[in-house]
């Protein structure tokens, strides 16, 4: 089996017993949708210490995802972020401007 047989598809199309660190150590499965990638250029990984941490993937207690993942991860802590900050102004509004 080659490397293009293995990359981009997704763990779940193959054997149980599958280890596709037999195909090329370069590769790694995204945690969160299962896509077999190069670890090396094509994943985010968590990191031990602040810098390298991803709160985006520690919520979910994931080791590594792949790009898309992150994206969506991230994108949706960003949304949260902001519907936070919405409900906290209309409570504002509410509580404080409504009656001037």
């Amino acid at each position: 089996m080659k490397i293009d047989d293995v990359q981009y598809h997704n763990i779940n199309e193959f054997p149980n017993d599958f280890d596709f660190k037999d195909v090329s150590e370069d590769l790694n499965c995204c945690n969160k949708c299962g896509i077999i990638v190069r670890w090396y250029d094509e994943m985010y990984w968590q990191g031990e210490c602040k810098e390298s941490y991803h709160y985006c993937m520690g919520k979910y207690n994931y080791d590594a995802v792949c790009d898309d993942c992150f994206y969506e991860l991230s994108n949706q802590k960003i949304r949260n972020w902001f519907y936070k900050l919405k409900c906290d102004l209309i409570d504002f509004y509410y509580k404080h401007l409504k009656n001037e």
